[in-house]
């Protein structure tokens, strides 16, 4: 069924988001996945592709709308507002957008942050002289996405591809994906988000905290202590794995949108967003005070 597509379009994004896969095969990949889902959805209304990618041949050749079939489509919408839509999209390699503002977006990306060197003030300065190139404003980029200018958006998702290629180099900045939404289109999760929030609840839980830009683990004490209390720690220690496992199965498994899961997905991906920062902060402080030895010429 369309939810069981659902999880295996998160297992084939979960490889490309953290590279486990090619290009190639995560493109053929998607391909079976689209045909599957033309397969599943025939017939019913709102789901496959994107509705911004719709032309106007849904009307009659004298361009005018049948107020029958019209009215049959938006009966038969209803019925599926409450049910998850799954949509073909092009999604951009900029993690969490929909979550956060455009600026911190762009500057959080780990696949703009490693080519433009945004952690330092010369990076800063390219990301901002990309979105001078797409033509949105700064006090916009610096906006929640849910509160930007729709027309902004609009010329920003048109633009971003051609400007990041001629001004930044940055030339697979989009890939073909899917979203899910629900209650009559609100609500928009990508898989990519959805597959950064459950790995956030599986790795991080309620057992890590970002403290001053760096990620903080409980880990059980050795000195000082018997078997039986190192036993006791490790035991709870066992009990918060499963827990989280637990979290990042219930965010996965979203079936009935049920009160528990909806409270689970913001929590991840509030939990990847500080994630994000926190691995930025850390990968920027390694580089800058050079808090690592080169070894020089390895031989087996």
């Amino acid at each position: 069924d369309l939810e069981t597509l659902w999880l295996a379009i998160l297992g084939v994004t979960d490889m490309f988001v953290f590279g486990r896969t090619n290009a190639d095969a995560y493109e053929f990949a998607v391909e079976t996945l689209r045909s599957e889902l033309a397969r599943l959805s025939a017939g019913r209304p709102g789901y496959g592709e994107d509705p911004g990618e719709h032309s106007d041949g849904e009307y009659d050749g004298g361009g005018k709308a049948d107020r029958r079939d019209v009215t049959q489509r938006v009966a038969e919408f209803e019925k599926h507002t409450e049910a998850v839509v799954i949509r073909n999209s092009n999604e951009l390699r900029i993690e969490l957008l929909r979550h956060t503002s455009l600026l911190d977006a762009l500057l959080g990306s780990a696949y703009i942050s490693a080519r433009l060197c945004a952690w330092r003030q010369t990076g800063r300065r390219r990301v901002q002289e990309l979105l001078a190139g797409v033509g949105v404003p700064l006090h916009e980029a610096r906006q929640h996405w849910d509160y930007m200018s729709v027309d902004w958006k609009r010329v920003f998702r048109t633009r971003i591809v051609d400007a990041a290629s001629e001004h930044a180099g940055l030339m697979d900045l989009e890939y073909p994906s899917f979203y899910r939404t629900r209650r009559g289109y609100k609500s928009a999760l990508s898989a990519a988000d959805l597959v950064l929030a459950a790995a956030a609840l599986l790795e991080l839980g309620c057992g890590a905290r970002a403290l001053d830009g760096h990620l903080k683990f409980a880990e059980p004490k050795s000195g000082g202590q018997n078997d039986s209390s190192r036993a006791f720690e490790l035991e709870q220690i066992q009990g918060g794995v499963e827990k989280r496992f637990w979290k990042a199965y219930d965010a996965l498994g979203e079936r009935s949108g049920t009160t528990v899961s909806k409270a689970i997905v913001p929590r991840g991906i509030a939990l990847a967003l500080e994630a994000q920062q926190a691995i930025q902060a850390e990968a920027c402080d390694v580089i800058e005070r050079r808090k690592f030895v080169s070894s020089g010429a390895f031989r087996y």
